[in-house]
């Protein structure tokens, strides 16, 4: 924070001692150059990288620093590129989808533009200049794990499905969005339909997740307070688990290995607390206990319960196909545990009101491949 506040109170003055020596003057090409001595012929008879050679030489000339030459280098590709920027902020007004879909197209041309020219004018130092991090690392401020190609990448994918979104949608429909509404979205959620491993390597796509993903976040909110190692270690089991799932192929015994590395990992208590946060079931199960006015500790004591005869369930299921008796007879004695459990903390009817509710909505039956449906 520290940091932040100094380097901006550092752009303020760098600033405000450039606008001093342009005498407040808009960085056009015509109003740069005569302010620096070039006529409009001399300047005509160049090509784009030679005038901006030559400008460089010029501000070099009038003894500014590396920081403000590149600042106002800038400045005056943005200008050439893009035009003079305006805040425009008339929410009141209409606004057409296509018209808003060219403009973050002219954005994603002109960044590509801003990149090639500086890159052309100073070479690969120019990806680490701090006057030009909004093109080659846009994300820096969150995502300084990634490298400036990474972030590169992100931001153009960013952009291509906004306007994708924005060209497909019918002017004028209901919830039809703008490109103001879409740039203030939070960037995982722009990106969340197509996968960031598209975009990034492995080793980055993990540290991206770890950041943005919704897994993530159910992690944080799972009421466990994790040290760092530890939340990196339980993202990786639970990713795996989930990766299977999406796809539309759970694997019991993975479930089964996954809790038990997560009690080794966290212990009972917060394992338990992990899971739930997981379930959608047992949202209905706190939806139930508000009728009873029941603590989330109460809650999760009944999760708990739940959850490992669902466990024992699950190998009753692998014993069924060895031995089909002692299979069967390992799920029946798993869910009348489960029941007397139940009854023993809440009583007979609260126990039944809360398994109805957890349940609700979910008809798979008695199997493994059922079970790891519901979760």
């Amino acid at each position: 924070m520290r940091f932040k506040i100094i380097a901006a109170l550092s752009l303020v003055l760098n600033l405000g001692l450039l606008t001093h020596i342009f005498a407040g003057q808009s960085l056009t090409d015509s109003t740069v150059d005569n302010r620096i001595g070039l006529s409009d012929q001399t300047t005509q008879s160049l090509s784009p990288s030679q005038r901006d050679q030559v400008f460089i030489d010029q501000l070099v000339g009038r003894g500014l620093d590396s920081h403000q030459v590149n600042l106002l280098v800038f400045d005056k590709l943005q200008t050439e590129l893009l035009g003079v920027q305006t805040d425009n902020d008339s929410y009141w007004l209409p606004t057409s989808s296509s018209d808003n879909a060219a403009s973050l197209q002219q954005q994603l041309k002109a960044e590509r533009a801003l990149r090639l020219r500086l890159t052309a004018l100073l070479g690969e130092q120019a990806r680490y200049a701090l006057a030009f991090q909004q093109v080659f690392r846009p994300f820096a401020s969150q995502m300084d794990f990634l490298t400036s190609e990474d972030q590169i990448a992100l931001r153009e994918s960013q952009l291509q499905q906004q306007i994708s979104v924005l060209s497909n949608s019918e002017p004028g429909s209901e919830g039809s969005p703008t490109a103001a509404g879409l740039s203030l979205q939070a960037f995982s959620g722009v990106l969340h339909e197509q996968s960031i491993s598209e975009i990034l390597g492995p080793d980055e796509t993990f540290e991206y997740s770890l950041r943005y993903s919704p897994l993530a976040d159910q992690l944080r909110l799972s009421g466990v307070v994790f040290t760092e190692p530890a939340f990196r270690q339980v993202y990786g089991i639970l990713a795996k688990t989930q990766n299977s799932a999406q796809l539309g192929k759970p694997n019991p015994q993975a479930l089964i290995d996954q809790r038990n590395q997560l009690t080794q990992l966290l212990g009972k208590n917060n394992t338990v607390k992990v899971l739930a946060a997981l379930d959608k079931r047992f949202k209905n199960l706190q939806i139930a206990g508000q009728d009873y006015d029941l603590t989330q500790e109460q809650l999760l004591a009944a999760y708990e319960i739940i959850s490992d005869s669902e466990m024992a369930m699950i190998e009753g299921y692998f014993v069924r196909k060895i031995n089909a008796e002692e299979g069967i007879n390992l799920i029946r004695i798993a869910a009348r545990n489960r029941e007397s459990q139940l009854i023993n903390h809440f009583g007979e009817d609260v126990a039944r009101e809360l398994m109805a509710k957890f349940s609700r909505g979910y008809s798979a039956g008695i199997s493994a491949d059922g079970i790891v449906s519901r979760q």
